[in-house]
C-alpha cells in the first residue's frame, strides 16, 4: 500500500525483472546500511550480502542448489501453514511477533523435502524512477526475519507496470509479498496468481505486507478515496485511483482486507465498501499488526501492536468489531 503519487498510475505493459547480484542469501548476513522509515519506500542505503555456495548450503543440511534440486538430508513430516497478513508499519520491535511464525512454517516446509534452511521468495514491486528501492526493500524484509532463524532469500523484483514470471516461484518453501502501490502489485502478480494459490494449497506459507495483504483477498480493494464522488478516506491513500476499486485477488482468504487501518484511516474505506455492497465483508488491519489465518480459514489469531477492524452487515446495519491489543 502506498500513499497517492503525484502522477497517476500508468501500466507499462513490458515485463521488467530487475536482476539481483545475489539470488540466495542467508538471513542474518543481509543488512541494510541505512535506517528505513518504511518498508514500502525505504531510504537509500547499500546492502552487504554473502552468497551461499553449494558446499555451504550442504553444511546447513540441504543439497538443493540454484537449480532447486530435491533435498534428502532430513526426514519428511507434515507441516502446518497459514496465510499471514500484516497491515504495514515500521516498528522493528514488533518484528518477532509479526515474522516468527512465518519463518517457523517455512522451515517446517523445507524439512518436508529434506532442507534445514528454507527458500523464501520476497516479491517487491517498485517505482521505475527509483532503481535502488527494490534491493532496499528486500534487505529490510530479510532483516525482519533474521533472528528468527536462517533462510535463503530469493529476491523477485519487478518495476511498476511489469509482471512476475512463474519461473521465479519454483523450488520455494514460502512466499512473502511486500508493500508499495497496490494496483501495481495486483498487475504484477496477475500472471502467477494460480501458481501462488497452488503453492499455498500445497503447504507453502504466504505472508502479505500492506499491498501484499490486500491482494491476498478473494475480492481485493486496491485503492480509491471516493465512492460515487464522495470521500471515504483521505486522498493521500488513493493509490493513484479516484473511485473505490475492487478487483479479483488471490483468494487466499474469503474476506476483503484493507491495511494501515487506524494510522491512515483506511477502516472507513472498508466500512463504505461493505455498507454499499462493493464487498461482502472484510477486515482492516492496523500497522505493526498480524492477522494469521489457517489454510481453510477456520482458525484466526491476531498478534502485534494494533487491532483488527472486522466489518460486516446485519440486514441494513453495519457491524464493526474490534480485536487485538487492549481489548
Amino acid at each position: 500500500m502506498s500513499p497517492r503519487h503525484a502522477g497517476r498510475y500508468q501500466p507499462l505493459w513490458s515485463v521488467q525483472l530487475v536482476p539481483c547480484a545475489v539470488d540466495r542469501v542467508l538471513v542474518g548476513e543481509l543488512a541494510s546500511a541505512g535506517e528505513s522509515t518504511d518498508t514500502e519506500r525505504a531510504p537509500a542505503g547499500r546492502t552487504a550480502a554473502a552468497e551461499i555456495t553449494s558446499d555451504r548450503v550442504a553444511k546447513e543440511g540441504c543439497s538443493r542448489d540454484a537449480d532447486h534440486r530435491e533435498c534428502t538430508t532430513y526426514p519428511r513430516y507434515p507441516a502446518q501453514v497459514s496465510t499471514h497478513l500484516i497491515g504495514g508499519g515500521r516498528d522493528e520491535a514488533q518484528w518477532p511477533a509479526l515474522y516468527t511464525t512465518f519463518l517457523h512454517e517455512a522451515t517446517d516446509r523445507g524439512r518436508t523435502h529434506g532442507c534445514a534452511v528454507p527458500t523464501i521468495a520476497v516479491v517487491v514491486v517498485h517505482a521505475g524512477d527509483d532503481e535502488s528501492a527494490g534491493g532496499e526493500a528486500v534487505a529490510r524484509f530479510t532483516a525482519a526475519v533474521s533472528g528468527r532463524g536462517p533462510a535463503n532469500v530469493r529476491p523477485l523484483i519487478v518495476v511498476e507496470g511489469g509482471q512476475l514470471h512463474p519461473s521465479g516461484l519454483h523450488g520455494l518453501d514460502a512466499v512473502l509479498v511486500a508493500g508499495g502501490l497496490t494496483p501495481a502489485y495486483a498487475h504484477a502478480l496477475q500472471p502467477v496468481m494460480a501458481e501462488i494459490v497452488a503453492l499455498v494449497k500445497g503447504g507453502i506459507p504466504y505472508l502479505g505486507f500492506s499491498a501484499g495483504a490486500a491482494i491476498a483477498a478473494r475480492r481485493a480493494i486496491i485503492g480509491g478515496y471516493l465512492q460515487n464522488g464522495i470521500a471515504i478516506c483521505h486522498e493521500d491513500n488513493a493509490e493513484d485511483l479516484d473511485e473505490l476499486t475492487v478487483v479479483d485477488g488471490l483468494g487466499l482468504v474469503d474476506f476483503t482486507v484493507d491495511v494501515h487501518a487506524a494510522q491512515w484511516g483506511n477502516a472507513t474505506r472498508l466500512m463504505a465498501a461493505v455498507q454499499t455492497g462493493a464487498v461482502e465483508r472484510g477486515v482492516a488491519v492496523d500497522e505493526n499488526t498480524l492477522l494469521l489465518v489457517d489454510t481453510d480459514s477456520t482458525t484466526q489469531r491476531v498478534a502485534g501492536a494494533g487491532r483488527l477492524w472486522w466489518v460486516s452487515r446485519q440486514g441494513h446495519d453495519l457491524v464493526v468489531r474490534l480485536e487485538g491489543t487492549g481489548l
